[in-house]
């Protein structure tokens, strides 16, 4: 709840102020106090009046507005405060009196109402086609109606452009420009009536498209397309027909065989051997090729698309070459690597793999080699603020997490160890860890840490 400074005085069931009417009549009243003696009761009563509005004023502000009003002489502060109760207040109020512009007049009480007084009760309340301003198109005025004789018309200005053809309207022969034909006729769908088309020694040409055909009963029941690729197809629809093709298939003057078109049996010719012949893998290009599983080259976690060779070296040992990148020998049991090891991390001679270790006095680090454990010790210092905190950077990041980070005060710093509240961590990361003390604990305080992590 906000707060207000701003008090009532002498407001009290048994106040010492003049009544309303000793007031009224009191003779300082037009002028105020002169030089005398102003008796206790008179002044309460003016107070009294100046306290009781600027009280309730300061109220409204406090409640309207939720900031506090304060008695600091700040007039700006107060201004503002007023300002913002009373926009508050008029919204509280006048939203259902007045439209609000953010609302888009979706807040009018009555829309039907409002659109006859704007007389615009006969506008349709639907969405509706834009005339005109798409491309290449014009400002002209477009009528769209149903015309007397049972059609959809169009009228562009003063021009009547005719009508729209429909599924319940569709054009008759003549007006799509439909084939003539001999022995039939044309009516409104077309060819109806039994006849052929005839070219006339020309080519009938279509783009794009595709030829149905029907049974007697009129059902399609295949259709011919052609592809952009140049691909012709045949294909029966769907449950309606098989397509039969009584005489010999040939693509590019080559024989299609197929279950009802078979090869020639038994084979009597693969690959120049003549007669009853067993196939080998040699006979279809595969000679090279050993039946078993082979290896997948690449395409694997983090793997790339170089072609990979393995095979036997002339110094008799198993090598691999990436690319035109000859990678050396592959050791195995057979083949194991040098022994005893000559040179590890810049150590020459025959060396042992051992833990790593670094150490200026002061902070250090210690690498397990057999494990992934390393432990860290550093020194801290906190200031003497209460609940100050310190940001320590390890000397060497973890490379994973850090488990734990344990502050320990050390006098041998220089800077009393003890606390009257408890040191603790508040962050940590592989790399930092973050010290903070306690609320009560004014003294500057420092000691060392232990961080252990992988």
């Amino acid at each position: 709840m906000a707060k207000n400074d701003f008090k009532a005085f002498a407001t009290g069931e048994n106040a010492n102020v003049l009544t309303q009417a000793e007031y009224e009549e009191l003779a300082a009243l037009p002028a105020g106090f002169s030089s005398g003696i102003a008796r206790s009761e008179q002044l309460n009563k003016v107070w009294r009046q100046a306290s009781t509005i600027a009280a309730v004023v300061s109220s409204f502000m406090a409640d309207k507005s939720g900031d506090d009003v304060l008695d600091e002489g700040d007039i700006s502060a107060l201004k503002a405060t007023l300002v913002k109760a009373l926009l508050a207040n008029s919204r509280t109020q006048l939203d259902d009196v007045y439209l609000q512009k953010a609302r888009s007049l979706a807040d009018l009480p009555n829309k039907l109402t409002a659109r006859q007084n704007l007389e615009l009760d006969k506008v349709g309340n639907f969405a509706s086609v834009q005339q005109g301003g798409g491309i290449d198109q014009d400002i002209n005025k477009v009528y769209i109606g149903w015309k007397k004789n049972g059609k959809l018309g169009v009228t562009v200005d003063s021009t009547d452009v005719g009508e729209f053809f429909t599924t319940s309207n569709p054009p008759t022969a003549a007006q799509s420009k439909a084939l003539s034909l001999e022995g039939g006729s044309i009516g409104n769908r077309g060819l109806v009536s039994a006849g052929d088309i005839k070219a006339n020694a020309s080519n009938i040409i279509t783009r794009g498209g595709a030829y149905y055909i029907q049974n007697s009963d009129g059902v399609n029941i295949a259709v011919i397309s052609a592809s952009s690729g140049g691909t012709i197809q045949l294909q029966p629809l769907a449950g309606r027909a098989v397509v039969n093709v009584q005489a010999e298939l040939h693509e590019y003057n080559q024989r299609t065989y197929n279950p009802n078109n078979p090869p020639p049996y038994p084979v009597t010719s693969v690959n120049a051997k003549s007669g009853a012949v067993t196939i080998t893998k040699s006979d279809v290009g595969l000679g090279n090729v050993a039946n078993y599983t082979a290896i997948q080259q690449g395409g694997g976690f983090g793997q790339g698309a170089n072609k990979v060779y393995l095979g036997w070296g002339s110094d008799g040992r198993l090598r691999f070459t990436v690319d035109n990148s000859d990678q050396g020998t592959i050791y195995s049991t057979n083949n194991p690597p040098p022994y005893p090891v000559t040179s590890v991390n810049g150590v020459a001679g025959a060396v042992s793999l051992r833990d790593g270790f670094s150490t200026d006095n002061v902070g250090m680090w210690w690498d397990s080699v057999l494990s992934s454990l390393r432990v860290q010790v550093g020194t801290f210092t906190l200031a003497a603020n209460a609940a100050a905190s310190v940001n320590i950077a390890f000397p060497k990041a973890f490379p994973n997490n850090c488990i734990i980070a344990i502050p320990v005060p050390d006098l041998s710093l220089g800077i009393s160890p003890a606390a009257t509240e408890q040191i603790g961590v508040s962050a940590r990361t592989n790399a930092t860890v973050t010290f903070t003390k306690g609320v009560g604990d004014s003294s500057a305080r420092g000691g060392k840490y232990l961080a252990i992590g992988y």
